[in-house]
């Protein structure tokens, strides 16, 4: 019983070695959840490893060894560009192999890349004209799931411009600042709790002065984008003011990405009295 233990135990070590040597060629490793959730709808018959699990920790996740060495195999590596990590995948993926929302060496004011739509638009329409797509039998599907994808979104687009009529100007943010990028051109500001991407306690006097402000200016609601903060809820609301939860696209949600913007779009337009 002790040599079988000991040879299964070296088969499971072999195989988790070897594993990724086996995918070489045929994987595409995607950094974060709101592109793994673009990618698997748009190509689903490719085999997709996700580096970080939907848990918020965008700002500051680190690959483990094993995402490395996958990034290093992977037929395509796709990424934000405005990962802690992301210089270091410049680095080791040839531009053949890389995809990514931001260009190296960009200096951008918000790294919620996946909230720039024009953006996200233009590198996928030219994810689709490379040859190495092309040359794929499933090309065919893949053109008609993201010309569908890219006309649905462009319809989302334009439904977010509408906001530049709401009647406050001003969203409160229970957490840091994630939404710059669908509301920077609608004259629309984030009122946000959390300076930077800080997570963990927020002092009293922070809490005091965020709540103050609002009632101040007969806010009726908030908006929740980082969960740790759910223990704050029943303070707020003792307070008369409402909290609704975003979906920031970097924790864990049902549905695809179109929903994910349509879900935030209704809950902004809530808040601001559109």
């Amino acid at each position: 019983m002790l040599v079988r233990a000991k040879i299964f135990i070296l088969i499971l070590f072999i195989t988790f070695l070897f594993f990724p040597l086996k995918l070489r060629g045929e994987t595409w490793v995607v950094s974060s959840y709101p592109l793994y959730k673009i990618f698997s709808e748009i190509f689903p018959e490719k085999k997709l490893y996700l580096i970080q699990p939907p848990k918020g920790e965008f700002h500051f996740y680190e690959p483990l060894p094993r995402d490395w060495e996958m990034i290093k195999r992977a037929e395509l590596v796709a990424i934000l560009g405005t990962e802690p990590f992301a210089k270091r995948v410049y680095q080791l993926v040839t531009k053949e192999r890389l995809f990514s929302l931001a260009d190296r060496g960009e200096n951008l004011p918000d790294p919620h890349l996946w909230f720039d739509l024009k953006r996200l638009k233009l590198k996928l329409k030219n994810l689709m004209e490379r040859e190495q797509l092309k040359g794929d039998p499933n090309y065919p599907k893949w053109q008609e799931r993201m010309q569908k994808f890219l006309k649905d979104l462009t319809g989302l687009e334009k439904e977010y411009t509408s906001l530049s009529r709401c009647k406050e100007k001003e969203l409160y943010v229970v957490g840091h600042k994630v939404f710059y990028y669908l509301l920077k051109d609608q004259g629309i500001s984030e009122k946000s709790l959390v300076t930077g991407h800080h997570h963990g306690e927020v002092t009293p006097k922070k809490l005091k002065d965020f709540l103050s402000e609002a009632k101040r200016k007969n806010i009726k609601g908030v908006l929740l984008t980082e969960w740790e903060y759910s223990r704050y809820i029943p303070l707020f609301e003792k307070e008369g003011l409402k909290v609704f939860k975003a979906l920031t696209g970097d924790q864990n949600f049902e549905g695809d990405f179109l929903y994910l913007l349509k879900y935030n779009l209704d809950l902004i337009r809530q808040l601001l009295g559109c």
